[in-house]
């Protein structure tokens, strides 16, 4: 409690610094309100967005690390640790991350789809990711990104009818969504449909290239595109 009035100059500060292209050292002066307050972890989380913003990757995960020492149980800190080792592709530690996330906010979809995902990435226990899935897709049953999951561990534990039902609605709510869309397509190549298959995966890679779209499966889409030929 001693610490709330700090806390909330703290971010006022951070608030300032935001964005700033007036304030020289913007980066130090940051740093230097973390260290004010080093045992809470949402100090350390306001410098994460400063680095972010300033582009410095390293600076904002070491922050974010930080964060996640001084408040291993704080959902906020365990999520941005989670998601930058999903980023860096260290499947196994963000799968620890999210596992330590739903334990701490069982209610939490997020934390549930990003678990199952991770899981699935990481190649780990699909009937666990499935589980995790399903209790996402209960509570957000019209997220295409909770479809995909879905549908993915559905494909993945042999119920390709299920799957086909949930990949090919998320496709639906999000149609400019490339990794969704290539997906669906192995979904369809699984189930002899290599016509539409291809369709799907050409659709893809199209839009990933004409719309300048994240797709970081796309050298994969392409070499699937050749077996379907």
């Amino acid at each position: 409690a001693d610490q709330a009035p700090h806390l909330a100059l703290a971010q006022l500060a951070y608030r300032c610094l935001s964005g700033s292209d007036a304030i020289e050292n913007v980066a130090e002066l940051a740093q230097g309100i973390a260290e004010s307050i080093p045992a809470d972890p949402r100090s350390w989380l306001g410098l994460a967005n400063i680095y972010k913003e300033l582009d410095d990757a390293e600076g904002e995960a070491a922050a974010v690390k930080k964060a996640l020492e001084v408040g291993p149980r704080f959902p906020e800190a365990i999520f941005r640790h989670a998601a930058l080792m999903e980023q860096q592709g260290e499947y196994s530690k963000a799968v620890a991350d999210y596992r330590t996330l739903v334990e701490v906010a069982p209610d939490s979809s997020a934390a549930q789809n990003n678990l199952a995902y991770t899981l699935l990435l990481a190649g780990g226990n699909d009937e666990e990711a499935l589980k995790h899935a399903a209790i996402a897709a209960e509570n957000r049953p019209r997220d295409a990104g909770v479809l995909h999951t879905l549908g993915l561990a559905q494909m993945r534990t042999g119920n390709l009818e299920d799957a086909d039902k949930n990949l090919r609605r998320a496709t639906e709510i999000d149609p400019a969504n490339p990794t969704i869309m290539y997906d669906f397509g192995r979904l369809l190549a699984k189930q002899d449909l290599k016509e539409e298959a291809a369709k799907r995966v050409r659709y893809a890679l199209a839009m990933s290239k004409n719309a300048g779209l994240d797709f970081p499966q796309a050298d994969e889409a392409e070499a699937f595109l050749d077996t379907l030929q």
